[in-house]
């Protein structure tokens, strides 16, 4: 079993796909399925197939997504966590940074729930990180101007590329 930490999406979003598969129960997960949700039969097949999917999901996720598995649709959760784990580009890096450092609590949100949230963003951010500098890196390319997009976009990568290097990298 691969429970997930954290930091191993592709490997846990593989075995929770071959697990899925191997039971049959890959079209519940991946929302591929037909079924009539008028069709008793269909209605029945569904719920099953779902509690049984939900299990692996807790024994896999329980430790360090249990507020995701509260939903108990499994089909929500592997799509939740795709959209958590799965984009790690700079541009998603940089959304994100851009986001923690201007998104501002407004006096009509609850700011339990804007605590919580910001909270989420933060969680998402600090899960594609693997090495501090990136960080800082991530946050040094949040404050050019948005005519550099392209050019950033473009270094793809920037865990190889020394902080010192990155203005000449933009200008090339």
């Amino acid at each position: 079993m691969v429970k997930f930490d954290g930091k191993n999406y592709r490997k846990w979003a593989m075995y929770m796909e071959a697990l899925s598969v191997q039971k049959n129960l890959w079209d519940i997960v991946s929302g591929t399925g037909f079924y009539d949700v008028t069709n008793l039969e269909d209605v029945c097949v569904v719920v099953k197939k779902n509690s049984y999917a939900y299990l692996d999901f807790v024994l896999t996720l329980s430790d360090y997504e249990p507020g995701l598995l509260e939903s108990k649709d499994v089909q929500h959760i592997w799509r939740s966590m795709e959209e958590r784990y799965k984009e790690s580009s700079l541009t998603r890096q940089l959304e994100l940074v851009n986001k923690l450092f201007t998104w501002k609590c407004k006096k009509s949100e609850n700011p339990d729930k804007w605590v919580q949230k910001w909270c989420d963003v933060l969680k998402e951010f600090l899960n594609m990180q693997t090495d501090k500098e990136d960080f800082w890196k991530v946050v040094m390319l949040n404050n050019f101007p948005e005519e550099y997009a392209g050019a950033i976009t473009s270094l793809g990568s920037i865990s190889d590329i020394p902080i010192r290097l990155i203005g000449s990298k933009l200008g090339e």
